[in-house]
């Protein structure tokens, strides 16, 4: 009898803002699920499932890996929202607009071309990588290094990508969050086409990035004739 109560309460009881409370419980629980990844040497450590979807082989942060999970996660919540407060039959005719195609596919798109364009250089001799590191578990170090290069120095072209990006989420759950009438909201076209030229930007840099080479010393004055 509980057990019925229970189900009965759960799917006829959540409001809109219910609905988007179990959703953001549901994405927490997953994010935070425990993952052990294997260390450079050898050993393993144990990090959460979101710090293990963002990190790269060098334990940065990657600002194209984490612009995808974020908006994973959104379509992900605005889903289960939709689904917990409708008891499923929202999603029977909700259209998944091509704007949310873009944003889905720009930053996974733009993940492995950058990452084949590294991996093209180091191996062409270009560049070379930093090694392989430990995970960032950090908030506020992953954060910084999504703006930041490799080197740690600030770096315009991914400010501008994440930054858009930020943007425009903020825009999607503006729209979304207690406004059940207007379920996935529409965004600005010019804010989803500053987040392509931005990952076109970014991944320009990636291609152009390379080693200085060292200097070469001029060579030494030719001895005096006898």
């Amino acid at each position: 009898m509980l057990a019925t109560a229970s189900h009965i309460w759960f799917w006829q009881t959540p409001s809109w803002n219910w609905g988007e409370l179990w959703a953001l419980l549901v994405l927490l629980i997953v994010s935070i699920l425990p993952v052990r990844v294997t260390n450079p040497d050898g050993t393993s450590t144990t990090v959460t499932l979101f710090v293990a979807l963002v990190n790269g082989t060098d334990g940065r942060w990657s600002t194209s890996k984490t612009s995808a999970v974020f908006w994973t996660y959104s379509i992900w919540f605005a889903f289960i929202t939709i689904l917990l407060h409708t008891n499923g039959k929202g999603l029977e005719h909700e259209i998944l607009e091509q704007q949310y195609l873009v944003l889905m596919g720009v930053p996974v798109g733009a993940a492995v071309v950058a990452k084949g364009i590294v991996q093209g250089k180091v191996d062409r001799g270009e560049i070379t990588t930093k090694p392989p590191a430990p995970p960032e578990k950090s908030l506020l170090g992953g954060l910084s290094q999504l703006v930041t290069n490799d080197k740690g120095a600030p770096d315009l072209l991914d400010l501008q990508y994440f930054g858009f990006n930020l943007l425009l989420l903020a825009y999607f759950f503006t729209r979304f969050l207690g406004h059940e009438k207007f379920g996935l909201p529409h965004l600005p076209d010019s804010l989803v086409a500053l987040s392509g030229v931005t990952a076109a930007g970014y991944l320009g840099k990636k291609g152009l990035e390379r080693d200085p080479k060292p200097a070469v010393p001029p060579a030494p004055p030719a001895p005096p004739g006898p």
